[in-house]
């Protein structure tokens, strides 16, 4: 008896860290779909090129970015900009 309701005790606190890992997503996710900035693999997308290929860019100076840290983001008007051409 004891070990049935220690396995209901570890699986309800399993099922509150998936819980509580999706809402973590969802944020993220909308905190990136509201932010000025793209991300390294958001910009990489959009040009269809690899990530390496976007820091590339970045190390060369053909694209300029902010980074913070080991964090690389690019404001959204200028990627938008160069999207439009």
């Amino acid at each position: 008896k004891k070990a049935h309701i220690l396995y209901i005790c570890y699986f309800s606190v399993f099922l509150l860290v998936v819980t509580l890992w999706q809402i973590k997503i969802k944020c993220h996710k909308a905190m990136q779909k509201n932010s000025n900035f793209y991300s390294v693999k958001e910009v990489a997308e959009m040009f269809d090129v690899t990530t390496a290929t976007v820091r590339n860019w970045v190390k060369n100076g053909s694209l300029k970015a902010i980074q913070v840290g080991s964090t690389v983001r690019f404001k959204r008007e200028v990627i938008d900009t160069l999207i439009r051409g």
